[in-house]
């Protein structure tokens, strides 16, 4: 078979990204004069195949990459199996052709022989029995490199400082541990919701500028959400601060923190396209950067931002071990908790729980998953009893409830229709009337806080248990189309979530909000609480960006008509995926049902359980969350 043929095989089963047919033109220029061209060219295709899976590298070792291989194609089979009716004889095609290929081409190119075949090409890079994506390969370098400059045995031996106040919860082992360590040596700290990473880094923010108020400090995370939230954090923690122990001046300053995305932060020249920060353009000595959500960082912006990092500065990098990696290429935050040089003495676990009841069965589920020990067996219900139970609003019980996945799947669309169809008119019911005309601007806490109140967390967004047909059904049902609407058929009520940044409105990738309408105003806004003291707070101005702020909280307001339509979706139901950073009171989590489904993993089900700050209701199967706790999604990055 020839290697187009190949590729174009592949690509018919979304097992590699079109982009890469160009970087195999580029391969086949300059090895035009090879009788082994073909099979080399076939054999980079499966290469770009793992490589579209966030691996950053590949070994070369036969029965390591036929492995690795193999449980991609397993994946794809069992999804098209599920959702079309396409013939996956092609990827049996394809497993034949890979492994006589992968056999042939590892034993052409062993020893010095690779080398010398991509020695003139850019775009790879061999070492130690891996193949690497060359970007990649420099951005693992930049990490090691800036983790052993940055992470270095202290100079100074500062004791901390208790400022905590009387009556508020004491700090915890882990916490303590953090704050001790982190005056005087840069730290990871890891942990899950709940642990109290943000609030260890209120308490060393005071003491680091307790001692010098000068230095700059940088609240920074991936997304604009994200990055919004650690500030909103920061906030929340300093009510455990003693005013009395504490300078004025320098909680003044720690309330007057900027968060910033790391795009922003580093700066991007228009002229050609590279960060302005950088190794050769740093920041202040004289600073300390608090890197939260570091798990969803991909290995080149995390190269990037610790490239432009000086030596003395203080970092903390915050974030989940156990949670999804980045969507993007790598899973660096989980490679430096594992990483020999750092794990003794600059990382902290953060194990108990504070905001919590260690006996809630969302830990307790999300405590299971992530052990080695099989889950034990829950008290499942059938799904024709779906039921919404409701709780006392400071309930600690954060409870799990369990449904059984109908064992037909003629009934399955049915059954998934009536359960989506009773949380919609638990909690989307009325939501368009309140949406619709407003006239008090009090009212717009209680109408915003539909936005955080409940979502629908799929794997997937295709199919039956895809957000896609979750959101129009929903939709459909409770949202009145007779409403004139203002901009392309969209209404007052609907959950919205931006899904591409856009710099000049200043809205980011994951900003989720709710379209509103005011009274004598025919506009549709989107609605979005934000946190940034840059607002300029102008007060309602017709068919215009403007902001309000009610009860401490800055609400802007966006016309539709100024937001691409394809820079939106509808966010009654969102994907894992993008549900990351975020935190609902009430989850209804829909898992696959596909024995072998590639998105039955642990992270997987560990970062949708743990968005609940409430209720979760899991659709499942008992074997299919087994089948998750074991199955561990491994990136091959070499950062270590």
């Amino acid at each position: 078979m020839k290697h187009l043929e190949f590729f174009e095989l592949l690509s018919s089963f979304n097992l590699i990204e079109p982009i890469n047919k160009y970087l195999l033109s580029l391969i086949e220029k300059e090895i035009d004069e090879r009788n082994d061209k073909e099979e080399l060219l076939i054999f980079f295709s499966i290469f770009f195949g793992l490589i579209d899976d966030g691996n950053t590298c590949i070994s070369l070792d036969k029965d390591t990459l036929k492995k690795k291989w193999k449980k991609k194609l397993d994946g794809k089979e069992v999804l098209y199996k599920e959702n079309s009716d396409i013939n996956v004889q092609g990827i049996q095609d394809i497993r034949t052709i890979s492994n006589e290929i992968i056999d042939k081409v590892i034993d052409t190119i062993s020893g010095t022989n690779l080398p010398k075949l991509i020695g003139k090409n850019r775009y790879f890079f061999a070492e130690d029995n891996y193949l690497y994506i060359k970007k990649y390969y420099d951005a693992k370098n930049i990490i090691i490199n800036s983790i052993h400059r940055l992470f270095k045995t202290p100079t100074t031996n500062y004791k901390y400082k208790d400022y905590l106040a009387s009556g508020s919860l004491p700090l915890t082992s882990g916490q303590i541990s953090a704050i001790e360590k982190g005056v005087n040596s840069n730290l990871v700290i890891t942990g899950g919701p709940g642990t109290g990473k943000t609030t260890s880094v209120v308490f060393l923010l005071v003491n680091l500028l307790e001692r010098n108020i000068n230095q700059f400090v940088y609240l920074i995370a991936p997304s604009g959400k994200a990055s919004g939230r650690i500030k909103e954090s920061v906030i929340a923690g300093l009510k455990f601060v003693d005013d009395k122990k504490i300078k004025p001046e320098v909680k003044h300053k720690i309330e007057e923190i900027e968060e910033s995305t790391i795009h922003r932060l580093l700066h991007i020249d228009p002229n050609t396209s590279a960060f302005t920060r950088n190794h050769y353009y740093q920041f202040a000595d004289n600073s300390i950067f608090i890197i939260d959500e570091a798990s969803m960082i991909d290995v080149c912006l995390f190269a990037s931002l610790l490239d432009a990092i000086p030596d003395k500065a203080r970092v903390f990098i915050l974030g989940d071990y156990n949670q999804l990696p980045s969507v993007e290429n790598g899973a660096v935050f989980a490679n430096l908790v594992d990483m020999d040089y750092l794990k003794k003495d600059y990382v902290v676990r953060l194990t108990e729980f504070v905001r919590f009841s260690k006996d809630s069965e969302v830990f307790k589920i999300a405590d299971e998953i992530n052990g080695d020990i099989p889950l034990t067996q829950k008290n499942w219900k059938s799904y024709i009893d779906f039921e919404i139970f409701d709780l006392p609003k400071d309930s600690k019980d954060k409870p799990v409830y369990f449904y059984q996945n109908p064992d037909e799947a003629a009934i399955e669309k049915e059954i998934i229709s009536s359960i989506v169809l009773k949380w919609g008119e638990k909690f989307y019911k009325d939501l368009q009337a309140k949406c619709t005309d407003i006239d008090d601007e009090s009212e717009l806490p209680d109408i915003y806080a539909a936005v955080s109140n409940s979502t629908v967390l799929c794997a997937v967004n295709e199919g039956i248990r895809g957000t896609k047909q979750i959101n129009n059904l929903i939709r459909n049902k409770f949202i009145d189309k007779s409403q004139l609407s203002s901009i392309r058929g969209y209404y007052p009520g609907e959950l919205v979530i931006i899904n591409k940044n856009n710099k000049e409105l200043g809205l980011y990738n994951g900003n989720t909000g709710i379209l509103v309408t005011f009274k004598d105003d025919e506009t549709l806004y989107f609605m979005y609480e934000k946190t940034s003291k840059d607002i300029a707070i102008s007060g309602k101005k017709k068919d215009e960006i403007f902001s309000l702020i009610v009860n401490n909280h800055t609400y802007m307001f966006y016309p539709l008509r100024m937001i691409s339509e394809t820079d939106f979706d509808l966010a009654y139901a969102i994907t894992i995926h993008k549900s990351q950073g975020s935190d609902f009171n009430n989850i209804l989590i829909i898992l696959p049902t596909a024995e072998g489904h590639p998105l039955l993993t642990k992270q997987i089900v560990y970062t949708a359980i743990t968005r609940s700050k409430g209720s979760a209701y899991i659709l499942s199967n008992q074997d299919r969350l087994v089948e998750a706790q074991k199955n561990f999604e491994v990136r091959d990055t070499n950062i270590k």
